[in-house]
């Protein structure tokens, strides 16, 4: 085998293949026995210690046996380096990350059982597998998903950053200048999901074609937008990116 080998990637999403699995049932909780495999590293490259390369270091978390990921003869990290190319485009890393929220399952696995690296397609059984709904999280799976703090921080700093030419202008003045607090909460609230919108469009197409396919997680909403509002945070986290969101209007005035 070559001594240096990449983390193959999902062709259509840009995300990182799982890695093959035994497809038994893993104790989440037993250290000994389950382990988490970030598909995006090496951790140390500086390109993943931003926020936009945090959030896609933790898009892709995987839980499997101990021996597929770094302890057994054929463990994933006995072989593979990292990824070949790391993105650092904020909309680039917005769209992939979006595609793992959304619950994505790639159709392909990295299968080292034979001491060589196989690129294959899903099984059926594996793709169920890896598809089991999580007992915690109606919206995720018990062996793979991400962490949220880093997807909402991410998402937030690419949201406020989004212009809204489609909104005319008095409208944001009236935000900016208004001393009335209810008043400026409710236009915040309608320009914060506005530029939800904004950046959900940059992963519509990919978003709608996979929903239509059905290969995204069954409980996703059907408009990417509503996706991106809400991976914001609770209500009261999203009224707390108003004054941020201010600060930005005010600077592109």
């Amino acid at each position: 085998m070559a001594a240096t080998l990449f983390t193959p990637m999902d062709e259509f999403t840009g995300l990182p293949l799982p890695i093959a699995p035994r497809c038994e049932y893993v104790p989440l909780h037993q250290p000994d026995i389950a382990d988490i495999h970030h598909g995006v590293h090496p951790r140390s490259d500086a390109r993943l210690k931003t926020l936009g390369g945090s959030a896609f270091r933790n898009c892709q978390i995987q839980i499997l046996e101990r021996d597929l990921h770094n302890e057994g003869p054929f463990a994933y990290h006995r072989f593979i380096y990292g990824l070949e190319d790391i993105p650092t485009d904020d909309t680039d890393i917005f769209t992939r990350c979006v595609t793992a929220v959304a619950g994505y399952t790639p159709l392909e696995v990295i299968d080292l059982t034979t001491g060589e690296l196989l690129r294959r397609p899903i099984t059926r059984r594996e793709y169920d597998y890896l598809r089991t709904p999580s007992e915690d999280d109606q919206f995720g799976y018990r062996y793979i998903g991400y962490r949220y703090e880093p997807i909402r921080d991410f998402f937030r700093q690419y949201v406020r950053q989004q212009r809204l030419d489609h909104i005319r202008p008095g409208r944001i003045d009236e935000f900016l200048n208004t001393q009335n607090g209810e008043d400026k909460l409710k236009i915040g609230r309608f320009l914060l999901r506005n530029a939800a919108a904004v950046a959900g469009d940059r992963a519509r197409d990919k978003y709608t074609q996979m929903l239509r396919s059905n290969l995204l997680h069954p409980a996703m909403p059907t408009d990417v937008h509503d996706l991106v509002y809400y991976k914001l945070g609770s209500k009261e986290g999203r009224d707390q990116l108003l004054p941020g969101l201010a600060e930005h209007l005010a600077a592109a005035a």
